[in-house]
């Protein structure tokens, strides 16, 4: 009988192609799938939260795996997985759960943040988009209040992207303001692919006076991908977190 175990991840995107394995490069699902199974003797391939595209950080990820035989210490697998993986990935912690858990289909929520620069900084360079323009606040949070709730997100998906349903439940949405950085905090129940970096750059024209706050949210009642805004950088989003049932 198997066991399996959850792993929190962190990582720095701009090395990958993003989370799941891609033939045109490197991925970090690839990478800790030749990890653990250098290190454990066996096939191992972990299964994520959620794809995170090219580019896309993670401060807080979750994946899991499994092993024909029970690990005799994750302590001790822990720091030999970190010493092997290139500096760019980080495991955080491994712990077992019941065969019923999964890292994917468990999750009831999952949270992303989204960097924008507001000044010149070399130390946020591929981690922030950098935007010194003129943006109106005021007009950006009162969009982004619209944001809660369920909605149909069509217009903030990636063009041709399957999914099961266009309806996502949207529990936070909100900015942080510093003299540095603007940052968005978003958690919902699903996302749909690019979601994110889509609202993400039609808030900024919303801001920028180039976007109404009525036509904003006229977008969240459903569309076309050609009727909302530029997709923001991949280096400015952030996998913050996923959440699961107590018993995980």
């Amino acid at each position: 009988m198997s066991q399996r175990y959850f792993m929190d991840l962190a990582y720095r995107g701009t090395d990958w192609v993003g989370w799941q394995i891609q033939p045109n490069g490197p991925s970090i699902q690839g990478t800790l799938s030749e990890a653990l199974g250098l290190l454990l003797k066996e096939e191992c391939m972990p299964v994520g939260a959620g794809r995170t595209d090219a580019g896309v950080h993670a401060t807080q990820y979750t994946a899991h795996f499994d092993v024909a035989t029970a690990v005799p210490s994750t302590d001790e697998l822990l720091y030999k997985l970190n010493r092997f993986l290139p500096d760019s990935i980080a495991v955080l912690a491994i712990r077992p759960v019941g065969e019923r858990m999964h890292a994917r289909f468990s999750c009831t929520s999952r949270m992303y943040c989204y960097r924008i620069a507001r000044v010149k900084n070399p130390f946020t360079v591929q981690g922030a988009w950098e935007l010194r323009r003129p943006m109106e606040w005021e007009k950006l949070q009162e969009a982004t209040l619209l944001v809660k709730g369920e909605h149909d997100f069509s217009a903030f998906a990636r063009s041709g992207a399957s999914h099961t349903s266009p309806l996502c439940t949207v529990t936070e949405a909100y900015w942080e303001k510093s003299d540095q950085e603007w940052v968005l905090h978003i958690r919902a129940n699903r996302f749909l692919r690019n979601m994110v970096r889509a609202l993400v750059g039609t808030l900024v024209e919303v801001a920028e006076g180039g976007r109404s706050v009525d036509s904003f949210s006229q977008l969240l009642q459903g569309g076309t991908r050609t009727l909302s805004g530029q997709s923001a950088p991949a280096y400015g989003l952030y996998f913050e977190g996923a959440e699961y049932p107590e018993e995980a």
